[in-house]
């Protein structure tokens, strides 16, 4: 294996699509909806709690990266990864860590927003956060799609002789 290329399947919209609502990962996904929804309820009927719904998004997106991080191990994957032939109850047990480190990220955060007296710049921290996250995401598709270019997204011929 030392130096040989291995081939990749091309990026495509389906593969994404397919790779979320996958059995192992499709309860995390619906997980992290319903919180999702749940904050932006929240957010819209009582204005009060914007610094604590911004420190649960923050704490939640923490959380996920660290679960993406550490599920190639194989201890923790059991943790959070619902196997096929699981139990349907499995598909509630793997929301358990991530959504409790999630809280105790959350509650954390608050804690030293509130500490430093930062609790409007939570938000607007948050908001940023949100940019920055999307320049990424956008460089990411970027060099995906030049990475494996699909016969929708190869370049044409007069842009090439250019």
């Amino acid at each position: 294996m030392d130096g040989e290329d291995v081939e990749e399947p091309p990026l495509t919209l389906f593969g994404l699509i397919r790779t979320l609502t996958a059995p192992a990962t499709a309860p995390h996904l619906v997980g992290f909806l319903a919180v999702v929804i749940a904050l932006f309820v929240t957010v819209g009927n009582v204005r009060e709690l914007e610094t604590e719904v911004a420190a649960a998004f923050v704490g939640m997106g923490m959380s996920y990266a660290a679960v993406a991080g550490m599920a190639d191990h194989a201890t923790f994957r059991r943790w959070v990864v619902a196997e096929k032939g699981s139990s349907p109850w499995t598909f509630v047990t793997v929301l358990i860590l991530p959504l409790a480190v999630g809280a105790v990220l959350s509650g954390v955060l608050l804690m030293i927003v509130d500490a430093a007296g930062l609790r409007t710049a939570l938000p607007v921290a948050l908001a940023a956060l949100f940019v920055a996250w999307s320049i990424g995401q956008g460089r990411s598709f970027r060099s995906a799609i030049v990475r494996w270019p699909t016969p929708a997204v190869a370049p044409s011929p007069r842009s090439s002789s250019r």
